[in-house]
């Protein structure tokens, strides 16, 4: 069977169609059946393959009436045809009767003015009307009936002459054209069909679609399975909200206005939805609802985080790990929370190992952003032409040792997460400008590249020294200073707040014993005196490691002042004037000198 069948109400129409120019005809099955027996031939039709049914005439319109599901063409009947048929009974001089059902009457409305002869339209609605209008024609001495092959045969019975309405080739061959057409569309149609199942398909969340009266037009099996259906054709067509009531598909209907993260108790557990409008011309006219379990988004968490954390681009300190209860870090910490929940660069000013970057891993893990990647740099510790592939990245043969299919920079890997600068006060010149660039455009060019990457990143910056007087003294710009200079968080050395001493000491030994598989120490009074008078120019970080010394070295659970100083090495104490502290290591020397 071709993709169009041609159901001819007669053989006259059948041969007419048959002559059509020859690509015409070669999509076209020509058949014959008027009435009744058309609509069975058109079922037969669409049974062997049929996309597209052409017809004319009460044929045409019985066949739509049927159970037939394919698109039915009719053949115009056009002013022409009629015409034809008219001046053939105008010879008789007879009165004339046009009978048919109302797509062939409805075309007549006008031929009688045309003519000045006097017709009869006679609308029937089904077969059975025919011997009945036939009959009345009769009596009422009409002479001539214009219609199709029926009426033609019953016309003769009642002794009329009965007039059969031709269509010409060339409506035959519009039809067929528009067929071919509604071929070609119904065609494209089901590979989008198609297309768009297999997404839906593939799509591990679940997706249902509602029309604007809120009745499903489409589901994907995910969201099957979480309805309670077993199959889409049992679910398409049934309107959502008597499924799941609870689910304000009517109120995004009517406002227009999507809900998101709603949260739903289904059957098979909870699950997170957002409920999105079609919006056409200002109006809803409809809305596609996603489902999403939290036990699967749980588990892509958790993946994310685990790739992430393998790759080394994960914020692991939280302000909990931020320990000291003296009011300069505490104030410290609110601040830095503050900046948290906004999106811009932060410069954290502060000495060597005051914890710069937990400050910044804490920010990273509060803000929006938690859930991307952490990537650090420390800026000093590369040379300026490697620090600038390792930010930028290159391109292949960008330069000498290049990796053949060229390399990411670091600020693509921070893509949708934190960079962190530590000590960009170390920044060459080169570096700074493209620094600069990176702020204002929130993109990057790779090494040996023409081509910009937008970056969507956060940027938090850190430096020991005072970016205000390297601007002045020209090693810094001034331009880039005020692009880090957004928000500004000072870490306040140890020594200032010397009473958090006592709680990290204690803090850091239950961490480093337990990290060393050794025995925790205790401090003598005297001993923790000893620390917290000490100055502490390594701050928290050089607190850290005499703590981890003192663990590993001690000969007895408690270490007094001795072995503190001795842990502390040349370090100097608070209150010792410098010639006493001189006096002491030249004493030691001596010692150690006379040995």
């Amino acid at each position: 069977m071709r993709p169009i069948a041609l159901i001819a109400p007669n053989e006259q129409l059948a041969e007419t169609a048959r002559q059509l120019p020859g690509k015409i005809r070669d999509s076209v099955t020509v058949l014959v059946g008027n009435l009744d027996d058309g609509v069975r031939a058109a079922i037969e039709a669409e049974a062997s393959g049929a996309e597209v049914i052409i017809s004319r005439g009460g044929t045409a319109t019985l066949i739509k009436r049927s159970c037939v599901k394919i698109p039915v063409v009719e053949i115009d009947i056009t002013g022409y045809d009629i015409l034809r048929c008219l001046a053939m009974a105008r010879k008789d001089g007879s009165n004339v009767a046009v009978v048919g059902f109302h797509n062939v009457v409805l075309r007549l409305n006008d031929i009688e003015n045309i003519t000045g002869m006097h017709v009869r339209w006679v609308e029937v609605t089904s077969v059975e009307q025919f011997d009945e209008v036939m009959g009345r024609l009769e009596n009422d001495r009409v002479r001539t009936v214009i219609g199709g092959a029926r009426v033609v045969e019953l016309a003769s019975r009642y002794g009329m002459q009965g007039l059969l309405l031709m269509s010409g080739q060339d409506a035959i061959e519009k039809a067929v054209r528009e067929a071919i057409r509604i071929v070609a569309s119904r065609r494209v149609e089901r590979v989008r069909n198609e297309q768009l199942r297999t997404i839906l398909s593939s799509i591990r969340s679940g997706v249902v679609s509602v029309d604007e009266k809120g009745q499903i037009t489409a589901i994907n099996p995910v969201a099957e399975k979480l309805l309670g259906g077993t199959s889409s054709n049992i679910i398409v067509g049934r309107k959502l909200q008597e499924l799941v009531p609870e689910i304000p598909v009517s109120k995004v209907l009517d406002t227009g206005k999507g809900e998101m993260g709603f949260l739903w108790e289904s059957k098979n557990g909870r699950a997170v939805l957002d409920v999105t409008p079609i919006v056409v011309k200002g109006k809803p006219s409809g809305a596609i609802i996603t489902f999403d379990m939290t036990d699967r988004i749980q588990q892509l968490e958790a993946k994310i985080r685990k790739d992430l954390h393998q790759r080394g681009h994960i914020a692991k300190c939280t302000f909990q790990d931020i320990k000291g209860n003296s009011e300069m870090i505490q104030a410290a910490k609110a601040r830095a929370m503050k900046f948290a929940i906004t999106d811009s660069t932060v410069l954290i000013e502060g000495e060597s190992g005051v914890g710069k970057e937990m400050f910044a891993q804490s920010i990273h893990n509060a803000s929006r952003r938690k859930n991307g990647p952490f990537v650090a740099v420390n800026c000093a510790a590369l040379p300026p032409t490697l620090l600038e592939s390792e930010l930028f990245g290159y391109v292949d043969g960008a330069f000498t040792g290049a990796q053949k299919k060229g390399k990411p920079g670091l600020f693509e890997l921070a893509h949708k997460g934190t960079i962190f600068l530590d000590e960009v006060s170390e920044m060459s010149p080169e570096v700074q400008a493209r620094l600069l660039r990176v702020l204002q455009e929130r993109e990057v060019m790779r090494i040996g590249d023409d081509r910009v990457i937008p970056i969507d990143i956060r940027v938090i910056a850190a430096t020991n020294k005072s970016l205000k007087d390297l601007v002045k003294s020209g090693s810094f710009r001034e331009d880039l200073y005020f692009r880090l200079d957004v928000l500004n968080l000072s870490v306040p050395p140890l020594r200032e707040r010397r009473e958090d001493i006592p709680d990290l000491v204690k803090e850091f030994i239950s961490e480093i014993s337990q990290q060393l598989d050794l025995n925790p120490i205790q401090l003598s009074r005297e001993g923790m005196r000893v620390l917290v008078s000490y100055d502490w120019p390594g701050n928290v970080r050089e607190l850290r490691n005499v703590i981890e010394r003192l663990i590993v070295t001690a000969t007895s659970a408690e270490c007094g002042p001795e072995e503190v100083r001795a842990a502390l090495g040349e370090g100097k104490i608070a209150g010792d004037s410098r010639h006493t502290w001189f006096a002491r290591r030249v004493g030691v020397l001596s010692e150690v000198e006379s040995a």
